[in-house]
């Protein structure tokens, strides 16, 4: 039997381009995962997992929607050969019935962990270059003090607000997006009438303060 698994990294990420190439190569049942491909721990992958016997044929689109850790790759390809499992990239040329095959496997897994170590040390790069041009690390807060009393005022003004409308309405009345996944975190404490976060208005301060000062030196120049 063939067995499809397509994977993407985000709810907001499309999986048709996936499951459509799946589908055409024939595949009788699709497994499907939204998370991040660094580890095995899927809910999709592990019903997939599940679900494979001997003599059945895994199909996937790309080789790092399966994974993007060598090691574990390495280890499923030792897997599906004890368990006369076959393995077929589409996009990748491999087909692990074939002794070029898993030779293939073998170096597009490696290279699938390349990529991801690559990406680590550019992000780390960046972030370093961020810090010494003294941006604050891990962002401001999606709230502000002026939204934050805002939700409280409108929480209690109408207690039937949701947290979608409330998010509407913020962006409608203060020309700002906060999505309602933040509001409805913060839900609560709206309720509550509970003062503004006093680390967030630190790192704002903060901010604030380490941005004159690059004006300021940007001037003298």
């Amino acid at each position: 039997m063939l067995i499809g698994y397509a994977r993407v990294s985000t709810d907001d990420q499309d999986l048709t381009l996936q499951r459509q190439a799946l589908e055409e190569r024939g595949c009788e049942r699709i497994y499907e995962d939204k998370k991040s491909g660094k580890n095995l721990n899927r809910d999709g992958w592990r019903e997939c997992r599940a679900d494979l016997r001997t003599g059945d044929t895994l199909v996937v689109w790309k080789l790092d929607r399966l994974g993007r850790n060598v090691i574990d790759l390495i280890k499923l390809a030792e897997e599906f050969r004890e368990d006369g499992i076959e393995l077929v990239v589409l996009t990748q040329a491999i087909d692990t019935t074939t002794p070029i095959g898993r030779f293939m496997f073998n170096i597009f897994a490696s290279m699938a962990e390349w990529e991801r170590d690559m990406t680590a040390e550019r992000t780390k790069a960046g972030m370093a270059a961020k810090a010494a041009e003294g941006v604050v690390m891990g962002g401001l807060p999606a709230i502000t003090p002026e939204i934050w009393q805002y939700c409280i005022d409108t929480i209690q003004a109408d207690p039937d607000m949701s947290p979608r409308r409330l998010s509407e309405a913020v962006e409608k009345q203060l020309k700002a997006k906060v999505s309602y996944g933040t509001l409805r975190n913060y839900w609560k404490k709206f309720e509550d009438g509970a003062e503004y976060p006093d680390r967030w208005r630190v790192r704002r301060e903060q901010y604030a303060k380490r941005q004159k000062e690059l004006k300021r030196g940007k001037g003298r120049k």
